[in-house]
């Protein structure tokens, strides 16, 4: 459209310029030619000597015009394709793989605070934003899910990777400043850490990041959704129904049982789909800052429901939560280990619920 605009002004020049000449033939073959007629003819003298400037002159400023207009474009394009394409850094050539499997140990460091770029554009094209759980890797695919392990101090975090980098020698990942403060390395800067990508997450994750806005949603917000999202898959997968008998170690139900030491294991092994057991842990004797803790610690990490209750005035400490529901026992301990080993009060309980809960 832009072409045929400047295609149309140089036209519309030239039939300017026929009209000039004739104009001007017409002048010459008159016999007598007053002063007015001939200040007529000295302009279209000018006029036609500066045409060849004018049609130039229109030339070159659309030919610079589209030209920006190209490289606008190419920068438009860059900015969607850095995911996927291969990219250079400092004289360094990075390709980004097309799969989810990585873990990695490493340097870990945090950007975002001294560098001005809070709040600016990463390479999705979204926001950055220092207080969201993100991060940036040099080659995974974006966006992904990936679990950060501090080596120095056991602690762990789930972190949206949404950017590139870190691109200095001997580091693995950079995390957010919140991500930072979870894992306990802000004061110290950089910590010793162990990633590895969660794939059906990721898979989820970037899923979701086609429906919404980048500009407006950080994804880091989604992991909640996705955390839920695989729960219920798995929740759904246990809850299918199973049969009670075997084809191998039972003829029909009519006939004598054909009992082998392999079915009874079987049989005892069977939970029936309306009554499975699900864990819960409760963290009681809390202050209010303590029990704000452990909701921010099931946000980071994504146990479940979180429920706040005040017992009672009596004492200083009169809060407790409860958390969950958790699809094992051991899962459910190894929060319970978490909370021990902050010193604080808690135990797992279990409870029976029917298939449609």
């Amino acid at each position: 459209m832009t072409y045929n605009a400047f295609g149309t002004m140089l036209s519309d020049l030239e039939k300017l310029v026929r009209c000039v000449q004739k104009l001007k033939f017409v002048l010459t073959n008159l016999d007598e030619i007053s002063e007015f007629q001939k200040w007529v003819l000295w302009l279209i003298e000018k006029l036609l000597w500066t045409r060849e400037k004018i049609k130039w002159g229109i030339i070159a400023a659309s030919s610079v015009f589209l030209v920006g207009c190209d490289s606008f474009q190419e920068k438009k394009k860059s900015s969607k394709s850095t995911c996927k394409a291969p990219y250079m850094i400092k004289g360094v050539w990075y390709y980004p793989q097309n799969h989810y499997q990585l873990k990695e140990e490493g340097i870990a460091s945090y950007y975002g605070i001294n560098d001005r770029e809070h709040n600016g554009p990463d390479a999705m094209g979204g926001i950055y934003n220092m207080h969201k759980m993100t991060a940036a890797h040099k080659t995974l695919p974006l966006p992904c899910v990936v679990q950060v392990h501090n080596l120095q101090n056991n602690r762990r975090a789930l972190v949206a990777v949404t950017d590139r980098g870190p691109f200095i020698e001997g580091r693995i990942i950079d995390v957010s400043v919140q991500a930072a403060k979870i894992l306990g390395f802000f004061q110290a800067g950089t910590a010793r850490v162990c990633i590895q990508t969660l794939e059906k997450e990721s898979r989820i994750l970037a899923q979701l990041s086609k429906k919404v806005s980048l500009k407006c949603t950080n994804l880091s917000d989604l992991l909640p959704v996705v955390n839920q999202i695989c729960q219920n898959h798995h929740r759904n997968f246990l809850e299918r129904p199973v049969p009670l008998y075997t084809k191998k170690a039972f003829d029909v139900r009519l006939q004598k049982p054909v009992c082998t030491k392999k079915s009874k294991i079987l049989a005892q092994n069977v939970t029936h789909p309306k009554m499975l057991e699900k864990f819960y842990v409760s963290v009681v004797n809390l202050s209010f800052d303590q029990a704000t803790w452990v909701k921010v610690q099931n946000s980071t990490f994504h146990w479940g429901n979180c429920t706040l209750k005040k017992l009672s005035n009596s004492h200083s400490k009169p809060f407790s939560t409860f958390l969950g529901p958790f699809l094992s026992h051991s899962q459910a301990q190894k929060v319970l280990k978490f909370f021990v080993k902050h010193h604080m009060s808690a135990a797992v309980l279990s409870a029976l619920k029917g298939g449609g809960n």
